[in-house]
């Protein structure tokens, strides 16, 4: 099975005036695409791999639940990372979905989860775990942010970075 992690933006800070259901739409698409069309991967021997986060890490969650990828492990922060279940909250009332129902329904599904004692613990295990990274974030050749860019960093596998501003009208 080829390890394939979906790793990004939050729509934390500055980057949550850009996020709409219609930017995930497109999120989705792109991870999809990139997977069958440029890496030329067959979802059914895809594992998927995500730090459970809103937005970006969400697709992963999205595309196991939705696309029929073969397997998903979620990397979890810390249960009291409070921030988390914050922006899931605004993920859940933008895309009118229900995110932390649709990571439960995964588990249920049969994916992986393991919880992590810190999040930079959780970025390095995802870094560790992945045949290939796609980063779908905010910069120009690489995320811009913290958690992001340090994942891509430390990820020694083949990478794909996705600028999300490409995909949102002027």
């Amino acid at each position: 099975m080829i390890r394939v992690a979906i790793i990004g933006t939050a729509g934390r800070k500055e980057h949550a005036q850009y996020m709409s259901g219609r930017l995930y739409a497109e999120m989705l698409k792109e991870s999809h695409r990139i997977i069958t069309e440029e890496l030329k991967l067959d979802p059914t021997f895809i594992q998927l791999i995500s730090g459970g986060a809103a937005w970006a890490d969400f697709v992963a969650v999205d595309l196991f639940n939705e696309q029929h990828y073969a397997a998903l492990k979620l990397y979890l922060p810390p249960e009291s990372f409070t921030s988390a279940k914050r922006y899931h909250a605004e993920f859940s009332r933008i895309t009118k979905k229900n995110s932390l129902k649709d990571i439960q329904y995964a588990i249920q599904s049969g994916a992986e989860c393991i919880t992590c004692e810190s999040v930079w613990a959780r970025n390095t295990r995802i870094a560790e775990d992945c045949d290939h990274l796609i980063a779908l974030s905010f910069g120009k050749n690489e995320p811009e942010t913290a958690g992001t860019l340090y994942t891509w960093n430390k990820t020694k596998c083949p990478k794909i970075f996705v600028n999300l501003l490409e995909f949102i009208a002027p």
